[in-house]
């Protein structure tokens, strides 16, 4: 009898539900969610008395908690809310407090309120009136009256900016050079294109022109210089906070002298608040906003797109970590364009840490124009992209070349689209007087007034102000 089979396998086998047994780890979690004292049969048959008052003692005391915890699942929604509203509330007062003992100190929170405020309402007026808002907004008519409608409104801009241009240029005709330069680098690029026919001039017409606004509005408006050299000093008053860190650390002596030491904890630092803010999702929803921004404009894919924008705060290596998963399906364009981003840009860590030098803006921003793109990049680049795809190593070996050409390109029609729009500020220095004076250090406009005194040919500056030229600067006026 032991050793029969059946008998054997009636032994392990499951008692299914239909003769009449239960699920008893199911009675005990609903008799637990209920606060009640889950009975088994055994128990119905006599064994209560052997539970003793231990048991029942020991169940009321879970009952209040399992009742809180059903009380908080069925408020969870109330107690967030009430959560957000004293975050909220806290957040208020402490802005409120920081603004009147300094508003200057506290303008870059401030400002990061407004700015969090607007998109709030933004996003509120879409959930609300978002339906209403597009019927409204959206274009009414034939759609080939539509399209001559965007034909004409891209021929009036075109129209506008070579107007723009000439006058513009009239007074400063060596600006003309730059805008040549930009003719020059496109015509070469699009010589250089494997596909003539396959070029998008809707991306590259778009491209050039927001490049163009938004250089205008830093370059040419009062407020948007201001605003922009405000944003630099805030970042720069951000990055010094390292300085703390790594004078506690390696000492003041080091900071001071090292270079390695003044530059690597500005790079950890940056990378580790970008890491941050990936991680709570603020940097995703800032770089899609850019992204949507250049996808609706220019008519690119949502993959390269995303890409590109994150090049604007992070390197050639991590911004494709954005679009990992989509790596393996892109296209070769796809691909190059966000080889052609890695190249074209510089990381927002990197910059940083040039400008805790104290280096001139000007010479920092010509620096940045000229271009990031080298052949050790290409190595950096081909590994960070392997590491992710390592069965699409060939494709990008084919084009990784050509792409570091193209993002040389890029990085000089910046320049010369800076060159177009550059206007020297303040007021006009008088060189003479400037540079008979003692000069204790060098700036842009002793560089400017000593490049006027090596290039002119009239005796108007007199041998002291040469002599304080070339006491920082070499040319062939100093060895007479």
């Amino acid at each position: 009898m032991e050793n029969d089979p059946s008998r054997r396998r009636e032994s392990i086998s499951l008692t299914p539900v239909a003769q009449g047994l239960e699920n008893m780890g199911a009675e005990f979690l609903e008799s637990l969610e209920e606060g009640q004292l889950p009975r088994s049969n055994s128990e119905m048959r006599g064994s209560r008395s052997e539970a003793g008052p231990n048991t029942f003692s020991r169940w009321r005391k879970l009952q209040p908690a399992l009742r809180a915890r059903s009380f908080c699942r069925e408020h969870t929604q109330l107690f967030r809310w009430i959560g957000t509203g004293l975050l909220c509330t806290g957040f208020a007062g402490f802005l409120l407090v920081a603004c009147l003992l300094d508003f200057q100190r506290a303008l870059a929170l401030f400002v990061l309120t407004c700015v969090v405020l607007v998109f709030l309402g933004h996003h509120l007026l879409k959930r609300l009136l978002g339906p209403k808002l597009r019927r409204f907004l959206k274009p009414q008519g034939h759609p080939r009256l539509r399209l001559w409608f965007k034909r004409a409104l891209a021929l009036a801009a075109f129209l506008g900016v070579v107007l723009w241009l000439s006058l513009d240029t009239s007074r400063r005709p060596e600006q003309l050079v730059s805008f040549a330069g930009i003719c020059v680098f496109i015509l070469l690029l699009f010589a250089c294109s494997k596909h003539h026919c396959a070029v998008s001039w809707r991306a590259v017409s778009w491209g050039l022109g927001l490049q163009f606004v938004l250089g205008l509005l830093v370059i040419r408006t009062e407020p948007g210089f201001i605003a922009f050299q405000w944003l630099g000093e805030q970042i720069r008053i951000f990055l010094s906070y390292t300085e703390a860190g790594s004078s506690f650390v390696f000492g003041e002596a080091l900071v001071k002298d090292v270079f390695a030491f003044q530059v690597l904890p500005i790079i950890i630092f940056f990378s580790c608040v970008i890491s941050v803010l990936y991680h709570v999702g603020l940097m995703q929803w800032v770089i899609l906003k850019i992204a949507w921004l250049m996808q609706v404009t220019m008519g690119t894919t949502a993959t390269e797109t995303l890409s590109v924008a994150g090049n604007i705060f992070v390197s050639q290596t991590e911004a494709p970590l954005l679009i990992r998963p989509y790596l393996a399906d892109m296209t070769l364009s796809e691909v190059h364009v966000v080889m052609t981003g890695g190249y074209a840009t510089i990381a927002g860590s990197l910059l940083g840490a040039y400008i805790s030098f104290g280096v001139r803006a000007e010479v920092l921003t010509t620096f940045a124009l000229c271009g990031f793109a080298n052949f050790s990049s290409i190595g950096i680049m081909l590994g960070g992209l392997t590491s992710m795809v390592p069965q699409r190593k060939s494709d990008f070996s084919q084009i990784v070349l050509r792409a570091l050409f193209t993002g040389a390109c890029v990085s000089l029609v910046n320049a010369c689209m800076a060159g177009v729009l550059y206007v020297p500020r303040g007021a006009e220095v008088n060189c003479m007087s400037l540079l008979n004076t003692t000069l204790g250090s060098s700036s842009f406009e002793v560089y400017q007034c000593c490049r006027d005194a090596f290039q002119s040919i009239n005796p108007e500056f007199s041998p002291e102000a040469l002599e304080n030229c070339c006491r920082f600067y070499n040319h062939t006026v100093c060895a007479r």
